[in-house]
């Protein structure tokens, strides 16, 4: 039992179609990408492209968040556990992070609608 020229071209289409979405995930940056912090309620907004080291009032004290290299930490918190710190850094469109003790949320967004997922719900 041989290969059919049809069999052949669908393989190679599927081949095409699965390169061409690795090609567009490997060369995607995050060039309109922002961080969003909620701070109880509150949202700040911060380029991804610029390092910075930021201080939020939680409700229980100071969190600390790092932007450096594209991507986004809290790098320290008055929290009792540290479970946000030992979460790390963060660095794709979609991702986020929280202390969630202190009602701080830390998020990488877009402003192209064409970086989300669309599949997510």
């Amino acid at each position: 039992m041989g290969f059919k020229l049809f069999d052949v071209v669908i393989t190679l289409f599927v081949i095409l179609i699965i390169s061409i979405f690795s090609i567009k995930t490997i060369t995607t940056n995050n060039s309109n990408s922002y961080v969003r912090i909620t701070v109880e309620g509150e949202s700040y907004i911060y380029p991804l492209d610029i390092d910075r080291e930021l201080e939020f009032y939680g409700s229980l004290g100071i969190v600390k968040v790092q932007i450096i290299n594209k991507e986004v930490a809290i790098i320290d918190s008055t929290c009792r556990n540290h479970i946000c710190v030992d979460a790390g850094f963060i660095s794709k469109i979609g991702q986020s992070t929280a202390c969630l003790p202190n009602r701080i949320l830390v998020s990488i967004e877009s402003s192209k609608m064409e970086d989300v997922d669309v599949g997510a719900y």
